[in-house]
């Protein structure tokens, strides 16, 4: 990994973890809550279309460097309304200093566009 400086991490994120709880019928519900909004450099690194029921769906893979922090797979990034789906999350040289976070951009059906 390159050596970052702190002008570098110009994009501010939010990472949001999945919690369960209950209602107050005791129905279990899900719901994303804000774990930390942190500065981060992030750069598309992959992308591809492919056509479902004549619509165009995009899928984008990002490079996200952070600070260290407590983050997980299973946890997301939210950037500029963009939901950010975590896939692996590596420190580099153990140090606990940066973090390299994969994270892939699925977009559903419903942001597709409808082909002529």
């Amino acid at each position: 990994m390159r050596k970052l400086k702190a002008g570098q991490l110009r994009y501010v994120i939010t990472i949001e973890r999945l919690v369960q709880g209950q209602d107050e019928f005791g129905n279990i519900i899900e719901e994303w809550i804000e774990i930390k909004s942190t500065r981060a450099a992030i750069n598309p690194i992959a992308g591809d279309e492919i056509v479902i029921n004549n619509q165009i769906v995009n899928n984008v893979d990002n490079e996200i460097i952070i600070r260290y922090t407590d983050i997980k797979p299973d946890d997301r990034i939210v950037f500029n309304n963009r939901i950010l789906n975590i896939r692996r999350v590596l420190d580099f040289e153990s140090r606990k200093v940066w973090q390299q976070v994969l994270a892939k951009e699925d977009f559903s059906l419903a942001d597709a566009k409808v082909l002529p």
